[in-house]
């Protein structure tokens, strides 16, 4: 097997990792995640972040830190085999929570996340569609929902134009 893409975040001695690689049949790409509370030196059985039986890819995983001992994981996920969606998954200290959609114009692919958070339970993330436009979806429980998004670049000066590769920062 291979790990691809590896994504980590740090907080006190905790590190969280989400990596790229084959499901346990060896038919699909998906998400792993495993966290360590002592910097690295050992860490937790390494947990598919979606299901095994899930369709299809998950790929380019990212994952941030809220600063009290949770995190949230977000791919790109093919699972419907029409366009490309983002999930996430949320790490509350002691498990993985599931994967849960993170809602976008329908019909669209979204693509390239980018996270920022805002405290423990505003989480931020920037994507775009192949399209080339610009949105954000926003949680206000630590990850657990994404129920809105909005695009960013409707009303840019030239709101016609091709937008890409957002980018976040956040001060929490």
């Amino acid at each position: 097997g291979y790990n691809r893409y590896p994504a980590l975040c740090a907080q006190g001695d905790q590190v969280v990792l989400a990596i790229m690689s084959p499901d346990l049949a060896f038919v699909d790409f998906s998400v792993w995640g495993t966290v360590s509370a002592d910097r690295g030196a050992t860490w937790t059985t390494l947990q598919q972040l979606r299901g095994e039986s899930t369709p299809e890819r998950a790929i380019f995983p990212i994952v941030s830190c809220d600063g009290s001992g949770g995190a949230v994981a977000i791919w790109p996920d093919l699972r419907d085999f029409a366009n490309w969606r983002l999930f996430a998954n949320r790490w509350d200290g002691n498990a993985w929570q599931g994967d849960v959609l993170i809602d976008g114009p329908a019909g669209l692919d979204r693509f390239w996340p980018r996270v920022a958070r805002a405290g423990a339970s505003d989480v931020v993330v920037a994507f775009e569609d192949f399209d080339g436009a610009v949105y954000v979806a926003r949680s206000q429980d630590g990850g657990a929902t994404f129920p809105s998004h909005a695009r960013l670049d409707d009303a840019a000066p030239d709101p016609d134009a091709f937008s890409e590769a957002p980018r976040i920062a956040g001060d929490g």
